[in-house]
């Protein structure tokens, strides 16, 4: 044991002691490997240790292994060499295998992480040296002292000048051993191209989107080009951001404000204040923003097993209109996408290895995805309730429940924090959500689904006429009460046009399939009855619109009383 000494006293002791007990007189250790893992891949302490005589495996009791023999809360296997055919060790996904194979059975096998890999590969060979040595008749008792490397702690053969692992180590791959990746890409020539042609399609359509916009922006398509070209600021993200830069205060001028969610405000901030060169770098950034959705999009495929289908699902993100089309605008959804990936990629990761690392970091993307969008704060809360019941103890479901809470926590509790000293209220969202709600939940909506083509766009002009000339933001109260009364002015107005809602939607399904009659049949009695249950249900409609509208007038009322 003397030729060992530092390298071997650095085991924790019971892993040690375990080992030393079932060492026979003369006997000591050639190699080990200190395990981190458990076949369940739980982190777990164990060792195993090569000798000239045995293999000896110390794990926790517990363990599915058989024959063991337990002292306290280890248990000890060991096997003779000459009861061992070969010892295998590989390492795939970030994770190592060392086996034991006898000659007609695998007597044995244990995880561990990458970072050990080496200390089992050392195993491997080490026995293959010994049985190379009993096979031509070299003397077991005759057994050389080992030495230890003074870098890596490798043990090294009494012949052994240099450690042969810090020689890999120190010698530097020349330039030439590039050229394997031709034999690679050759192989995989079609997906590489294809990932090319969508890194090129994701980074130069923005580009040339805001060129054009530059090269035409005194044309008469001054508008639209500004609009693709990210000088167009449609919800204020800008505005919000040029004023923290000037103002350093999150709102508008000097007075703070919830109505949007504070994180892509920030991302823009940097940006804005490079002056003429701000369209340019949130383009930049758009771009930056596209090419990674993409690649996490391929990078979450490959984790759900998708296979080769993993690049056409990237491939469909890459080209997917809507996504490009928004990519072009200062709006949320282009980091919202990336966001999204993320948090699916952090809970992919949690539920697949359930760790409290991994949990901490699931909850932690989710809610900066929520700081973007707050669309996705029930998506943290049913993820806090349903990533605990991938693992079985309940000690370990409240270990990751509390990891997952307490990072979503630490990451959104800035905001809510702020909001509490402005509006009197931990707002974890917006102030923006009752007028949302409105949005899709006024008269004016309800009459354009019973007036208009199922085809019509519904413009929002008249709500946001109204909205701007009855409601008011120039303190944080009057933001919060318009917020509250939105909400209230929505459910009310769902309560009292509901069945016309309904009756609408049937109509206009109804009206769909007699008029494809009609034209079928040429029946002109049957579409004049059809003008005429129109006229009816429009008249009928008209008075329901005109009951919402007082009822939204007496919402106004009494807010402002």
């Amino acid at each position: 044991m003397n030729a060992i000494n530092d390298s071997w006293d650095q085991i924790p002791y019971d892993l040690r002691a375990a080992a030393e007990s079932r060492l026979d007189v003369g006997e000591s250790p050639l190699a080990w490997l200190e395990l981190d893992l458990d076949n369940r891949l739980h982190f777990s302490a164990g060792l195993i240790v090569l000798t000239a005589r045995h293999l000896l495996a110390i794990e926790q009791a517990g363990m599915p292994q058989d024959e063991s023999s337990v002292s306290g809360k280890i248990a000890v296997r060991s096997w003779p060499l000459n009861e061992i055919a070969a010892i295998r060790a590989k390492e795939q996904g970030g994770v190592g295998r060392l086996e034991l194979l006898g000659a007609t059975e695998l007597l044995g096998h244990w995880r561990f992480t990458i970072g050990r890999a080496a200390a089992a590969h050392r195993i491997a060979n080490r026995f293959e040296s010994l049985r190379r040595g009993k096979t031509t008749g070299e003397n077991e008792g005759e057994e050389s002292v080992p030495t230890v490397c003074p870098s890596c702690g490798a043990l090294l053969a009494a012949d052994q000048g240099t450690c042969p692992d810090c020689d890999m180590a120190q010698a530097k791959p020349p330039v030439s051993s590039l050229f394997r990746l031709i034999g690679f890409v050759k192989t995989r020539k079609w997906m590489v191209l294809i990932g090319l042609a969508l890194m090129v399609v994701v980074a130069v359509m923005p580009i040339a989107m805001l060129l054009f916009g530059l090269v035409f922006s005194r044309s008469e398509f001054h508008y639209e080009m500004a609009r693709l070209s990210f000088e167009a600021d449609p919800d204020g993200y800008r505005c919000l951001a040029e004023n923290l830069v000037d103002r350093g205060i999150f709102g508008y001028g000097a007075t703070p404000t919830a109505y949007r969610p504070p994180l892509y405000p920030l991302m823009l901030a940097p940006l804005v204040a490079m002056g003429n060169f701000a369209t340019a770098a949130i383009g930049i950034l758009h771009v930056v923003l596209g090419v990674a959705t993409v690649a996490l999009v391929y990078r979450l495929a490959r984790a759900w097993q998708l296979g080769k289908f993993s690049i056409v699902a990237a491939a469909l993100v890459a080209v997917d209109p809507l996504l490009l089309k928004q990519s072009t605008l200062v709006m949320t959804e282009t980091p919202a996408a990336l966001l999204a990936v993320v948090a699916l990629l952090a809970l992919t990761t949690a539920a697949m290895r359930p760790r409290s690392l991994t949990a901490a970091g699931a909850g932690a993307a989710v809610a900066l995805a929520a700081l973007c969008r707050p669309t996705f704060l029930p998506w943290m809360a049913v993820s806090a309730l349903v990533l605990p019941w991938f693992v079985l103890a309940w000690a370990d479901r409240l270990r990751i429940f509390a990891a997952y809470c307490l990072a979503a926590s630490i990451v959104l509790s800035p905001w809510m924090v702020r909001n509490q000293i402005h509006f009197g209220r931990p707002i974890a969202g917006t102030t923006h959500g009752g007028y949302t709600l409105l949005l899709a939940n006024n008269p004016w909506f309800y009459q354009h689904l019973q007036t208009e083509s199922w085809r019509t766009v519904w413009p929002a002009d008249a709500l946001n006429q109204w909205w701007v000339a009855h409601t008011s933001r120039a303190t944080p109260r009057d933001e919060l009460d318009a917020d509250l009364w939105a909400y209230d002015a929505a459910r009310d107005g769902f309560a009292r046009q509901r069945a016309e809602f309904w009756r609408a939607g049937q109509r206009q399904e109804v009206g769909r399939r007699e008029q494809q009659s009609d034209l079928q049949r040429g029946r002109a009695g049957g579409r004049d009855a059809d003008f005429a249950r129109d006229e009816q249900v429009v008249d009928h409609f008209g008075e329901g619109v005109g009951d919402g509208l007082a009822a939204l007038d007496r919402h106004e009322i009494g807010r402002d009383r």
